[in-house]
């Protein structure tokens, strides 16, 4: 297998046993009405509310450290 650490992820993750795990992917710039907006700082914006939206489904946050995403 090629190393995809360049590209910001791994072939293969491993947790400790009794590691509560919330799986979320595809989330993208569009609002709740599909739309996108022309102006990338503002999809990104979105992105990071809907992650929020869905880590909220799930009954967990965004990290509060300094190097957290949100």
């Amino acid at each position: 297998m090629y190393d995809p650490s360049p590209n910001g992820y791994s072939h293969v993750a491993r947790v400790a046993r009794g590691t509560r795990l919330v799986f979320i992917a595809g989330q993208g710039g569009e609002t709740e009405a599909g739309e996108l907006a022309s102006d990338f700082r503002l999809q990104v914006r979105q992105t990071m509310r809907n992650l929020r939206t869905a880590l909220a489904a799930a009954g967990a946050g965004p990290a509060t450290s300094p190097s957290s995403l949100c």
